[in-house]
């Protein structure tokens, strides 16, 4: 493809992104391709197989989801179409990895060449590498759960639909719901009215109603029988701690902390696609590799100031000690963050080693976090 042809096709938005989809497609081929299902896949197939068989989806040790997936797995399976849900499915997931991908990109005020790049960077992470290993959902959820975001105040019946439907098949964007919520009701600003933000649980209510036989049974593993240890959540911290407090605890802990240290901050619609991931990301009680995949956005952000601040430092042909010091510490903090794809090394390390080290991913987002609302104004209410 020639270069001016190539700049046309950048220059329009969907243009960017099919040509994005056409390189994501081709890198993760083998995602898209593989003949047996993947882990996760298995999980909600197996708990599909349970339920299709008048047996609770729940007594799979390994199925904790809500029932929205594991009842259109037991369909499939009675109506043999299984094979077909899983290709589509994948499709779908990878679509997702699009959609963040070119969500984070938008966050680099750079060319359109630049973006294209960095967008492929993104979608060939380490922990989105890890979502796609594992035939996790995570690249839908969050995909979905950004455009809610996205969408807050400009199409709130789409961004409540988006944000519930997210929560009802995998409750990873749950915190970020209950802080968008309780910010808009804190903060503002109160126009428009915070129909999205107050909206979303009866999305998710609704599409929860099918199953709604099924949810005693998924509310009792709060506590679930199968909790590996080795993840990098603030429970799996606190529990190498000896602390061991529930995890609806520290969700709500988390979230209140949240809105009451942003009270005082309006935040633009952009601003709450980086806040609200890193919430819910401190207030899950299982965090992975591929729950970072959330946070993408962010991590661009951060790698966009950072470029910024180094460029104006070189023009004047200098570099101060401050931002020599955030340099190492965007760095340390992505590092952290992808390297997080290769955590179980730790497994046979000492406990007390094991909480700090397993913390390090968690809480680089936060980090990076409070590096980027550093260097923007409030919002206007």
């Amino acid at each position: 493809m020639s270069a001016p042809v190539l700049d046309r096709l950048l220059a329009r938005p969907l243009g960017a992104l099919a040509l994005l989809a056409c390189a994501v497609a081709a890198v993760r081929i083998g995602y898209l391709t593989a003949p047996e299902p993947l882990w996760d896949e298995r999980v909600w197939l197996e708990a599909g197989e349970l339920l299709a068989g008048g047996e609770s989806p729940y007594a799979h040790r390994l199925y904790n989801y809500p029932p929205p997936l594991v009842q259109l797995a037991a369909a499939a399976e009675s109506g043999g179409w299984t094979a077909a849900l899983v290709a589509a499915q994948r499709a779908v997931n990878l679509a997702g990895v699009v959609a963040v991908a070119a969500l984070a990109a938008s966050f680099a005020p750079w060319r359109p060449r630049g973006r294209l790049l960095l967008a492929l960077a993104a979608a060939c992470s380490p922990i989105v590498g890890h979502a796609l290993s594992f035939g996790n959902l995570s690249p839908l959820i969050a995909a979905a759960a950004l455009g809610a975001l996205a969408l807050e105040r400009r199409r709130p019946a789409a961004s409540a639909v988006l944000l519930g439907a997210s929560v009802a098949v995998k409750p990873l964007a749950l915190g970020a719901g209950l802080f968008l919520a309780g910010h808009r009701l804190v903060s503002g600003p109160r126009r428009p009215r915070p129909w999205a933000a107050l909206g979303w649980p009866l999305a998710t209510a609704l599409l929860l109603v099918p199953g709604l036989a099924l949810l005693p049974g998924m509310l009792a593993r709060v506590a679930p029988a199968y909790y590996d240890p080795h993840h990098l959540s603030l429970k799996r911290a606190l529990s190498g701690l000896g602390l061991e407090v529930p995890p609806p605890v520290i969700a709500a802990v988390v979230v209140v902390a949240a809105v009451v240290l942003l009270r005082r901050r309006p935040l633009a619609e952009r601003e709450t696609m980086l806040v609200a991931p890193v919430v819910s990301l401190l207030a899950l009680p299982i965090v992975w590799a591929h729950t970072l995949v959330f946070t993408l956005p962010l991590q661009v952000a951060a790698l966009a100031r950072l470029v910024e601040r180094a460029r104006a430092h070189g023009a004047e042909r200098r570099l101060e000690r401050r931002v020599a010091l955030e340099v190492v510490g965007v760095v340390l903090a992505l590092a952290a963050i992808h390297g997080s794809a290769a955590a179980g090394v730790i497994n046979d390390w000492p406990a007390g080693v094991q909480v700090v080290v397993s913390l390090l991913p968690t809480l680089a987002p936060a980090a990076l976090l409070a590096y980027v609302l550093g260097a923007r104004a409030p919002a206007a209410p």
